[in-house]
């Protein structure tokens, strides 16, 4: 829902629709506290890694390949991880050297929460 759709419902439903100065700052002051309470969005970074290597691997960590960092977002950190060595390639079985971030955003009633995986991708031995 945009934040105009927000401040329509807010003004009809305060039926502060008239054009004076009051009404109008008390209407800004409300789409201001909607926008703030209902739309917001945060993000943490949950762990570092140095080496995330899928559970159907059996492979070591030497390896033989090394791609071009890669990032994709999940549900779940599995999801990601699975989205970023799909983004990296075929040849790619594990990623090293980087990060996941977990985003929370919440809308109204409901939330969603995001996993962003990124890595170098490697093949391993």
């Amino acid at each position: 829902m945009s934040p105009f759709k927000v401040y329509l419902y807010i003004c009809i439903w305060s039926n502060h629709l008239t054009l004076d100065n009051q009404n109008m700052k008390s209407n800004l002051i409300a789409l201001v506290i909607a926008c703030a309470v209902l739309l917001t969005s945060c993000s943490h970074q949950i762990m570092s890694y140095n080496a995330i290597v899928p559970q159907t691997s059996d492979s070591k960590i030497p390896y033989d390949l090394k791609g071009e960092r890669v990032s994709a977002k999940g549900g779940t950190i599995d999801k990601a991880t699975q989205k970023a060595l799909a983004l990296a390639g075929r040849d790619y079985n594990a990623l090293i050297n980087g990060t996941v971030t977990m985003y929370h955003y919440d809308f109204i009633l409901f939330y969603n929460v995001v996993y962003k995986v990124e890595g170098t991708p490697i093949k391993l031995k």
